[in-house]
């Protein structure tokens, strides 16, 4: 039996059967093979490189590169120590790249005050694009990500304050063209506790590819690397829940993404998990301001809520919530601020009408989900006849959308 398609490649158009009309088949030919797996796009990051500079590094700059690089004994101090002393101009002469590794080098282990001013001086000298790309890097996907500093590591609420402070200033009052994509896991990445539609530990057919197109956003050119996930899982760190959920994650192809998790206060009522989502939401947009966020969950335990409490608190910001109806009795076209769907394809549909992906980007999560779907081990027929027929209803959704274009 096949495996599923690998993120970001289409199957041929011709695996469509024939509820998927000719407009659906000629996007997939014209643009679902045309890109090669957009995780190969180049990366944000690498600012100013030297090469571009009007004048190379500072005297500080080189010894702050070169402690960074060889880590003598006694490092940690010496950097701290230089990167306190350091000039705006001496910050803005190393790399992105360099002084992400200054943060994330400081932000290893406890971190004392002197240390966590370092690292503040450090955000407080870069701006703009720079600020943006260096927030991404520190963000890059292990326990030790952005949330994790601002309102973990850094103890100091002044330091914390003016960070998210000076984060606000540099984004602007409303955000610019890039999406954030927050996900659930359970019954949302793959099926988990209450979806009986699918057999359990199943990926959704397609649900990868929908996180991939959402990320690259309405023109299909967005940067790669902005999807995060919020679950209700709680986190333990070196315990067997968080381990789980990072090897969930892992053998689900999402090994290098943001993880914002519950705890064990909030892990046994909906409500409560609703309200603890809401709450990481708003520190992970305070760190992140200049993005728009697309929020995806599912019905069966408070994401819903979550999502009218993010629209609720920032509403220039939150740009689609999708809850995957697990029971299938919500109005599927209804409009409004929450999406229901049944499908990732019928997700892709809407996330299409409201310019979050391009016409080839729903063409690929069409393909990318008729593709997984075959490969599916159902438990009986009549489950299989059941999701095949949800399946079949988007694409032909899918088909219209795209014969308007």
């Amino acid at each position: 039996m096949a495996g599923p398609a690998p993120v970001g490649a289409a199957a041929p158009a011709a695996s469509v059967d024939a509820t998927a009309d000719a407009p659906l088949r000629r996007a997939m030919a014209e643009g679902g093979g045309s890109r090669a797996d957009a995780r190969s796009a180049p990366a944000e990051g690498e600012v100013r490189p030297y090469a571009a500079r009007s004048a190379g590094p500072t005297r500080k700059a080189r010894r702050i590169a070169d402690l960074l690089a060889e880590r003598p004994l006694f490092w940690r101090p010496r950097l701290t120590q230089l990167l306190r002393a350091a000039t705006d101009d001496d910050l803005a002469s190393l790399s992105v790249a360099q002084r992400a590794k200054a943060v994330t080098a400081l932000q290893e282990g406890p971190t004392v005050e002197a240390e966590e001013r370092a690292i503040a001086r450090v955000f407080l000298a870069s701006a703009g694009a720079d600020l943006t790309a260096l927030k991404n890097r520190v963000d890059a996907g292990d326990h030790n990500d952005m949330v994790q500093l601002i309102h973990d590591d850094i103890d100091e609420a002044d330091i914390r304050a003016s960070l998210l402070a000076h984060f606000a200033a540099q984004a602007g009052p409303r955000p610019g063209p890039e999406n954030k994509v927050l996900s659930d896991i359970d019954d949302t990445l793959k099926a988990s506790i209450n979806d009986k539609r699918y057999p359990k530990g199943t990926v959704y057919p397609g649900v990868r590819q929908l996180y991939l197109e959402l990320d690259l956003g309405g023109a299909g050119a967005g940067r790669v690397g902005d999807l995060g996930f919020l679950t209700a899982r709680p986190e333990i760190e070196g315990l067997a829940e968080d381990l789980w959920t990072r090897q969930t994650l892992k053998d689900a192809g999402l090994g290098h993404v943001t993880i914002l998790s519950g705890d064990l206060a909030h892990a046994f009522d909906h409500d409560a998990m609703a309200e603890k989502k809401a709450e990481n939401f708003r520190a992970y947009h305070g760190v992140f301001p200049e993005y728009g966020v697309v929020f995806i969950g599912d019905s069966g335990q408070g994401d819903e809520a979550a999502g009218r409490a993010m629209l609720a608190g920032a509403p220039d910001h939150v740009r689609g919530v999708f809850i995957h109806d697990l029971d299938g009795t919500k109005p599927k076209d209804a409009g409004g601020d929450v999406i229901f769907f049944d499908t990732y394809v019928g997700a892709a549909v809407q996330a299409h009408a409201r310019g979050l992906i391009s016409d080839q980007g729903l063409a690929r999560v069409a393909a990318v989900a008729l593709q997984e779907q075959e490969a599916v081990p159902f438990k009986t027929d009549a489950q299989r006849e059941h999701a095949q027929a949800l399946l079949q209803a988007d694409l032909a959704k899918a088909a219209a959308a795209l014969g308007e274009h």
